[in-house]
Formats: C-alpha cells, structure tokens, sequence
C-alpha cells in the first residue's frame, strides 16, 4: 500500500470524532458528572424500566470522574452519544466492615487481637436526565474464613475486595432484567417453592408471609399471624398446605403454623417453649405428618399429624445439636446434625423408621468433619453434603459409599468457607452449591458421578446463603444475607 495512502488513513482516523469511540466514550462519561450530585443531562435518554433492554449506562466515581469498572461493562450496555445514556451508576468508595475480633497469645506470650474484615461499597442508580436515585445497593466482597482454634503465624482473616463481576451481576438483574431479576425487598429470611412451581413463599423479617407469583412476582396473599421473624417454610406436596415456624419471642416460645394455600387461612397452631428457633420443616412424602426440628431444648423433635393436629414428641429420636431433616421417597426419614467434640467439628447422619411415637433406627453414622449444609437427590439414592471448608461430599445412601468429592470451589485467598446450601435439580443431573458469594453448578450422572466441571459460576454481590433449582429446573432460586430473592434463568436443564 502506498505511503501517502495510509498517511491518510491515519489523518482521518484521528479527526473522528471523539463521540465516536467505543467504551469509555470521554465526551459521554464528562457530560454525565453533574448526574453524581444530582443534576439531570436534559439530552440524555430517559430511562424507561418497562422498555426491553439493553439499557445504556456509565459508571463514575463520586467525584463524577469515570470509574475504572467501565471497560468491564458488556458492549451493548454502552452508549455512545449522550442522547443514548439513561442511567448513571454512582460507585462509592470500598470501606472495610469489621465482623468481630477474638482475642489470642501469641508464642511470645502477648495478647494479640484478630479482626474478620469484609470490604463493601455503596452503589446508587441514577437517571441520567434527571439526576433522581432509583436505588441504592450494597456491594459485599468474600467473607474471610473463621477464627481458628488457636494463633499460627499472622492471621489476616480478610476476604476478598469486591469484584467488577458483582456489579455486574446486579446490573444484570436490577437493570437489565436479561435472564434474572431481584425481588424487591431486603427483609426475607427464607423461602420455598411450590411442588408445581408457580408460587413462592416468602418469610419475612416482621413475621409476616408472602405469597407470590414466581414469574410476575405478583403478590397474591400475606399471611399474618407470626410475632417473630419467620425463619422456615415448606409446602405439603401436593401444594395446599404451607407450614411455617419462627424464632423465639418475648413468650419464651417458638411457634410452628399451618396455613391453607387457597385462601390463606390459618388450620392450626403450635408453640414450643423448649426451643430458640424452629430450623427445620419437612412433610412425609404422603403429605400425612409434618416433621419439626428445633434448636434447644429436649423437645427439639416434633412429628405433626397433619390429618388431626395430633403433636407427638419422638424421643427417641435424639440430636445433639442444631438438626435438620428430610424424607425418602420411602417415608424413611433422615435426620442430619452437626456439633463440636474436643474443638473438632463432627457430623451425624441417621435413618429412621418412624410410626406416631415409635421409632426405629436402621442407619447411622458419624463423619469426622464438619457439614454445613446437605441435599437429597430426587431419587432418595444420593446425599449431598457441603462441608464447612467449602468441599461437597456426595454418598449413595443405599451402601454407604462415596460417590464423588467436588473440592473445587472457587477460589480464596483465605482458607475455609462453609457452604451454606445446596439442591438437586429435579431430575437430579445437576447440584447447585451457595458458597460465600458464589453459585456452583454441577452436572452429575445417575450413580452421582460429576460428568463434567462446574457448568455455571455465577457471582452475587453478597453472600448466598440459600439456593434452590425451580421445579422445572429452568430457573434458580438465591437467597442472598442481605435479604433480597434473585431469580436466575440459567437453562441448563429442560421441563
């Protein structure tokens, strides 16, 4: 090619203007720095939620100075002119948040305080024509690991910074709505799905019960009644019942309700002035009695006759600490609990054959390691455990046997994390793992073996301390700490 001929491209490439260029757009990002303090642009776009995305944005600093986080944005997310920017997202700066300190000696013999450290940052949402706030978020970094039993070298239990990937993850879902969305709300302590999976049942922080449309997010009905915050839900499986139980009150009781789905009406009550909190709700699989474990207290286990509201107290059934459990499809029912022994972690694992107040053992077993959390496979043949150092144990319950270990999670700069949930898809070719501020997705074959590596990682800008697939399996349901429902298409398993 010759000189001059390129000499000239070169000039005209230089004289384009500068509104032209891609992300970073300078001319765009400086005519957006009064909307920080909020002073609207009038030729901006006007921002319309109901209109299909993608919507244009830009990210600035507080001082109205372009965030660096801009250049991780998708390209459709990005305008390139001022007439197309309709929203501005306001980053503030990282702070830390201290989570607790403990006390320790050191081999010297001198006193040395350790803190837990978790970074956050604000974000505020802002039209850009008008300057107003639409919302204002919380962005959480990792959790750091516990506090060890005892001081090995330094100990800087941090986690880690908030990542471009959180914001992106909430743009996604609060702006975008592109395969997810955020239930408005902050105070949802659990949830559980319908058996057909239309409906979800929101506890609530003022004790109070949503039910709403999972689709739609249309409320349907609230149920009232629980004086305390409402921390365990489960439907009967046939849907028509909801059994909900909560934290102890100024009565000195928790109390355990069962309300009717169609009309919302209360069928009976029961308080138990043994426990703290009810931590587990479970119905048979015939949908006959309503398993209730407690926390505290020696009447932590209850077996509720659904057909006569008859309560009975299976003491023979006996856990140590904070129990869950759930049924095989059979009706044999697992119990699952974790404790501390000589300042190691323990797990115990039981099945039980249970007849109104007669129950016999046919299984148990205690695991040196501590788990946080477990999952049935649909089947009753698999059990899922998560541990408290973020590994995932799964075991053929018909012979004992371990299936497979996935020690894979994401990674830390700190050593352990617990994971907080899991859940087998419906047909039970997928686990999903809530770790610190993850989402994990596993494709398993039928003898619980992982077909292939994480499918799906997704990051939330806060802890994950609940997850479920939908029925359908089409959708996955989070609970994040902050208390907000994000509902995520992730498609990985059909109808």
């Amino acid at each position: 090619m010759p000189r001059n001929l390129i000499g000239g491209i070169l000039i005209l490439f230089l004289l384009l203007p500068i509104s032209s260029c891609g992300p970073g757009n300078p001319s765009v990002l400086k005519a957006m720095e009064p909307v920080v303090v909020g002073q609207g642009v009038a030729n901006a776009a006007e921002y319309d939620p109901n209109r299909p995305g993608p919507h244009r944005l830009v990210v600035l600093n507080t001082s109205g100075a372009p965030h660096e986080w801009n250049d991780d944005l998708p390209p459709e997310w990005i305008p390139s002119s001022v007439d197309k920017t309709e929203l501005v997202v306001v980053i503030h700066p990282e702070r830390e948040v201290d989570l607790g300190s403990q006390t320790y000696v050191n081999q010297a013999g001198q006193e040395v305080e350790v803190h837990r450290i978790r970074y956050e940052m604000d974000v505020d949402a802002r039209e850009a024509r008008t300057g107003n706030v639409l919302w204002t978020y919380t962005l959480r970094g990792t959790d750091p690991g516990p506090f060890p039993y005892e001081l090995r070298g330094n100990v800087g239990l941090r986690g880690e910074p908030v990542t471009p990937t959180a914001l992106e993850t909430l743009l996604k879902c609060r702006i975008q709505q592109d395969k997810c969305k955020v239930l408005q709300s902050e105070d949802i302590i659990d949830f559980a799905l319908a058996p057909d999976g239309t409906i979800i049942a929101l506890g609530l922080r003022d004790g109070t019960i949503q039910l709403r449309i999972i689709d739609e997010g249309i409320l349907l009905d609230t149920l009232e009644g629980h004086q305390q915050a409402v921390n365990s839900l489960a439907f009967s499986p046939d849907g028509t019942l909801l059994a909900s139980g909560d934290i102890r009150g100024d009565t000195g009781a928790v109390t355990v309700r069962l309300w009717r789905t169609s009309d919302g009406k209360l069928v009976r009550s029961e308080e138990l002035y043994s426990a703290y909190f009810v931590n587990s709700l479970t119905f048979s699989p015939d949908g006959l009695f309503l398993a209730v474990f407690s926390a505290g207290g020696p009447d932590n286990v209850l077996l509720w006759d659904i057909s006569d509201g008859e309560t009975i107290y299976p003491r023979c059934i006996s856990v140590m600490g904070v129990a869950t459990a759930t049924y095989l499809p059979d009706g044999t029912l697992l119990t699952f609990e974790s404790y501390q022994r000589n300042r190691s972690d323990y797990s115990h694992i039981a099945l039980w054959s249970v007849s109104n107040d007669s129950c016999t053992l046919l299984r148990d077993e205690e695991v040196w390691q501590g788990y946080s959390s477990i999952s049935l496979s649909p089947d009753g043949k698999l059990l899922a455990m998560g541990s408290y150092s973020g590994g995932v144990l799964i075991t053929r319950l018909r012979n004992w046997e371990n299936a497979y270990s996935l020690r894979d999670p994401p990674p830390f700069t700190f050593d352990r994390s617990p994971v907080n949930s899991l859940d087998f898809s419906s047909d039970g070719s997928f686990l999903v793992s809530g770790l610190n501020v993850y989402a994990q997705i596993w494709r398993l074959n039928t003898q619980g073996y992982l077909v292939e590596e994480a499918s799906q990682t997704l990051e939330f800008p806060g802890n994950v301390v609940k997850v479920a697939f939908s029925p359908q399996g089409s959708s996955l349901i989070l609970l994040l700490e902050d208390g907000t429902l994000w509902i995520w298409d992730i498609g990985v398993t059909g109808p």
